[in-house]
């Protein structure tokens, strides 16, 4: 590499390319090099690139850079802002994890960077685990000192951020998509198809039990629920020529948490963690930063309803680091086991005895048998219990074999639950970035009695007792 190629690629050369450096460094001011400047006509401007939500290393080259005091609160300082933006006075990009920058309370003394690098010598600065959530070109900007004024900002290059690879869940989960990461992912073999029309398609009312487990972080609230059913519904769908309708509708599947669903109005403080409170010094000082002098939670509220302060995403940062209690943001007790014991099942055998005169008797005695199911996926594991009507023979195989194939392969699903959750008006923090699925038993028919010709021709009738007998159905 040419020593031009090489800074720009974030590679310290100074031993190598003293020459170089040495020129560079009489006509200018200490610092990383920056867009414009060039060794034997290369451009030095960084070129960076990075995955989304993977932790990257960010090096910066330069000549005489701050090593002195740098955990100070004059710098040196690094930013990522948006691709046309000016570096003094640009908050940074959202959704970036490792650096915490923001806006002066004063809007024209520009921004505040907190975050120190990892790393300094006088020839290179490093920011190790940085992460970015979305996906784009931005900016890189670097300070070397005194980084509370605008004018010592400069823009040093770009870094390219590209969408995770789909993974599944061996592979460490399936990752949330934030803006720009949205991925086309292949739906092909889960699309909505037909039953055709041969073999003959025959009435049969049926019920279809799985149970699933979703490891990650989800709470068992409604709306999460919801979004499961809503996944369940677009992924396992087929058209049915005997019906006339695609089934199953959204009404023939029902979602049942095993660890009972939490409705938003019981009182969330009987489930907490020891430790949930509000934290009104982190609130303002995160506040500050983007401008608003604001104090505490409570001063909020005097003005505006909770749900205007717990659902603003100017202030997400600051609600969710400060306001946990009021905005029901806190982590809850995870189950105590992951040990699922089914009622028992009750049986007979038969015990034969001989008396004395050498009659024989025989006595019915009555045995049980306890199912016990062992769930993976961690102490966070949802544990969920699904049950999906359905009025057709082939429909039955069908949705059979999707979850199958969910138990196969689990991608389609999270990464399209991934777009129903965040439909959903959630909290700040109730929807993880990563989920893994787990088939853990099913599926399993309970029965395939003959339905005859009263049914209708529409499945939700099939279906309708089965879902309203369970308790607290979504």
């Amino acid at each position: 590499l040419l020593c031009g190629e090489a800074v720009r690629l974030g590679f310290d050369c100074h031993c190598v390319c003293g020459y170089d450096y040495l020129v560079a460094s009489s006509s200018r001011k200490g610092g990383a090099f920056y867009k414009g400047e060039r060794f034997a006509g290369v451009k030095l401007a960084l070129e960076v690139a990075a995955v989304s939500r993977h932790p990257k290393t960010i090096s910066l080259m330069g000549a005489d850079m701050n090593k002195k005091s740098v955990s100070g609160p004059d710098g040196p300082r690094m930013k990522i802002v948006g691709e046309n933006e000016l570096c003094g006075i640009a908050n940074i990009i959202n959704n970036v994890m490792g650096i915490d920058c923001g806006r002066a309370a004063d809007q024209l003394a520009g921004s505040v960077c907190d975050t120190p690098p990892s790393f300094a010598t006088a020839f290179t600065h490093q920011w190790a685990d940085v992460s970015f959530g979305d996906c784009g070109t931005f900016q890189i900007c670097h300070c070397n000192q005194q980084c509370t004024e605008r004018q010592n900002w400069r823009s040093i290059g770009t870094v390219v951020v590209e969408a995770a690879p789909l993974e599944n869940e061996h592979a460490g989960g399936v990752l949330r998509s934030f803006p720009a990461c949205e991925q086309d992912f292949d739906l092909s073999s889960f699309k909505t198809g037909t039953l055709g029309t041969v073999p003959l398609e025959k009435r049969v009312q049926t019920t279809i039990t799985a149970s699933l487990g979703i490891s990650g972080g989800l709470q068992p609230l409604g709306s999460i629920l919801h979004a499961i059913r809503a996944t369940l519904v677009k992924i396992i769908a087929v058209e049915s020529p005997m019906l006339g309708v695609t089934i199953p509708l959204e009404e023939d599947v029902m979602v049942r948490s095993l660890d009972g669903r939490r409705l938003e109005e019981e009182d969330d403080d009987r489930r907490l963690q020891s430790g949930c409170f509000d934290d009104d010094a982190v609130f303002a000082e995160m506040a500050r930063k983007i401008g608003l002098a604001l104090s505490s939670c409570t001063e909020v509220l005097s003005t505006v309803y909770t749900s205007e302060l717990c659902g603003d995403p100017i202030i997400a940062d600051a609600v969710w680091k400060g306001c946990r209690q009021t905005c029901g943001l806190c982590t809850y007790l995870p189950p105590t086991t992951v040990r699922t014991t089914r009622p028992p099942l009750l049986t007979t055998s038969t015990e034969t005895t001989t008396t004395e005169d050498g009659n024989t008797t025989t006595t019915v005695v009555p045995t049980t048998t306890t199912t016990v199911t062992t769930w993976p996926g961690g102490p966070d594991v949802l544990r969920l219990a699904v049950e999906v009507g359905v009025n057709s023979d082939r429909g039955a195989l069908h949705l059979e074999a999707r979850l199958e194939a969910l138990r196969a392969d689990p991608v389609v699903f999270l990464r399209a639950l991934h777009e129903e959750l965040s439909k959903s008006f959630l909290r700040p923090g109730q929807h993880p970035d990563r989920l893994w699925l787990w088939v853990v038993e099913g599926p399993t028919r309970l029965s395939g009695a003959d339905g005859g010709g009263g049914g209708g021709g529409n499945a939700s009738q099939a279906s309708g007792a089965a879902a309203s007998a369970a308790a607290g159905p979504v």
